[in-house]
């Protein structure tokens, strides 16, 4: 059973991602892997284009989505929604699974879009039975329910929120679905190594199974400087500036690496599980697209808002007409 990259950013997401999808897949296949996800910050706008490449040089394509999760509801107006926008890494199963995720997609632009396109948390029970979850970065959805202490390099969460929000996910998406998920770096603070002591703790008291990934935005590692030249245009500043700045600051390790530097990372973080159950979550992931056929949306004119005064002035413009 081989490794598989799980948590991948392409060029779709839009100034963050430096992966273009034709050299990943020929990168993931010159490493020895037989398959790979793209997972691109709340969009499945890349889907097809991997899907296809993938098919083209015989490479599994795992279909996701790096999902922006909240508690809002989607008919809040913006002065009462919240920038609470949480991670969580989302991979189809199976084709119901696909079809709901582009579903979700959808309503996260059109009905509850606040700078970023989100999920609301229990929509995800659309899902259930059909994807495999993560728990994502530091700003996963457990991640978010904690606190980290930067003196004593440790996280907290107060009130029992990390298992409140990890039973809730497993009630939304089953249990056997959900997945801690592991990464191996450090930019000096301490707060990664530390909250992937924290997972191989909670994974232990809950049954929970984990995966390592290197959450990947460019393709190798001598293609830092030009994702960094990338952030400093996404944040509308120079490239001195950005670097001399913390913020959204990217380190040197999310680029594509090989397999067995996958396994090292894993056992230098004490799970050598997480390494094999990303092969064993690329082998139950199987999605087949059907390409060449135009699939138009369904839309129903009773639902839209303005139906009833649609059909007063339908109504008055035919007997106008008389």
């Amino acid at each position: 059973m081989t490794f598989a990259h799980l948590h991948i950013h392409s060029e779709f997401s839009l100034l963050d991602g430096a992966i273009r999808i034709p050299e990943l897949v020929t990168k993931v296949k010159e490493l020895g892997m037989d398959s790979v996800a793209l997972t691109d910050h709340g969009s499945l706008g890349g889907i097809i284009k991997f899907y296809k490449e993938c098919k083209k040089q015989g490479i599994k394509s795992l279909i996701g989505c790096e999902f922006y999760l909240t508690g809002d509801r989607d008919d809040l107006d913006n002065k009462e929604k919240t920038k609470d926008n949480m991670h969580a890494v989302i991979i189809a199963k199976n084709n119901d699974g696909y079809n709901s995720m582009l579903k979700l997609s959808s309503e996260a632009y059109l009905r509850n879009f606040y700078y970023k396109p989100r999920v609301s948390v229990e929509k995800l029970a659309e899902l259930k039975g059909n994807v495999i979850c993560t728990s994502a970065c530091l700003a996963g959805f457990l991640t978010r329910q904690c606190s980290f202490d930067a003196e004593k390099k440790e996280w907290f969460s107060e009130e029992n929120r990390v298992q409140r929000m990890y039973e809730r996910m497993c009630e939304l998406l089953g249990k056997e679905n959900i997945f801690l998920e592991l990464q191996d770096w450090d930019d000096g603070s301490g707060a990664q190594p530390a909250w992937n002591r924290f997972m191989l703790q909670f994974s232990k008291d809950n049954d929970a199974e984990c995966v390592i990934t290197t959450d990947a935005h460019f393709l190798t590692a001598e293609d830092h400087e030009m994702h960094e030249l990338m952030m400093a245009m996404q944040l509308g500043t120079t490239l001195d500036r950005y670097k001399a700045s913390s913020t959204m600051r990217y380190g040197d390790w999310p680029w594509v690496k090989p397999p067995e530097m996958m396994l090292e990372s894993a056992k230098k973080i004490g799970c050598k599980e997480a390494y094999y159950n990303t092969g064993k979550i690329a082998e139950i992931c199987n999605v087949e697209i059907e390409l060449g056929v135009w699939k138009p949306p369904t839309f129903n004119p009773k639902e839209a808002k303005d139906y009833k005064e649609f059909c007063t002035w339908m109504k008055t413009r035919q007997d106008s007409l008389q």
